[in-house]
């Protein structure tokens, strides 16, 4: 009997120790892909400290309702430079100006872009187009 208890004894001993192994190999394991979602996370999504700010969109009056897309400009989701980017123009385009906002100091426009293909819409910087007065006069700067 006595023998019998021992070897329960020892079971129960080695079973704790193995499933405190195994514990210990799962936590490694679960901190490990912790700290790798951690970082791509960051890397898709870096930390921008203006989105801690409050964050105000006024909305302005817009004199031109038509402008040209500068060379290499990008068409973004928001008004906003984190906000992915939706569309980059390789060549200067014609582009539709539906609405002018400013967000965090910086002026933006959502335009609309015509093309044989496809319809786009997004928000641009107003340092990235030139604006059209009438269909002769091209002005680079706003009013």
């Amino acid at each position: 009997m006595f023998i019998l208890l021992l070897l329960l004894v020892i079971a129960a001993v080695g079973e704790y120790f193995f499933f405190n192994s195994q514990v210990y190999t799962y936590k490694k394991k679960l901190l490990l892909v912790t700290r790798q979602i951690e970082e791509l996370r960051n890397k898709i999504i870096p930390t921008n400290k203006k989105m801690n700010e409050k964050m105000d969109i006024v909305y302005l009056p817009t004199t031109y309702k038509i402008g040209y897309a500068k060379e290499n400009s990008f068409f973004y989701l928001s008004p906003i430079e984190d906000s992915p980017s939706v569309y980059r123009c390789s060549k200067s385009t014609k582009v539709e100006i539906e609405s002018c906002a400013q967000v965090l100091n910086n002026t933006w426009y959502n335009v609309r872009l015509f093309s044989s293909d496809f319809i786009m819409k997004g928000w641009i910087k107003e340092s990235d187009i030139k604006f059209v007065f009438d269909e002769n006069t091209v002005v680079e700067d706003t009013l």
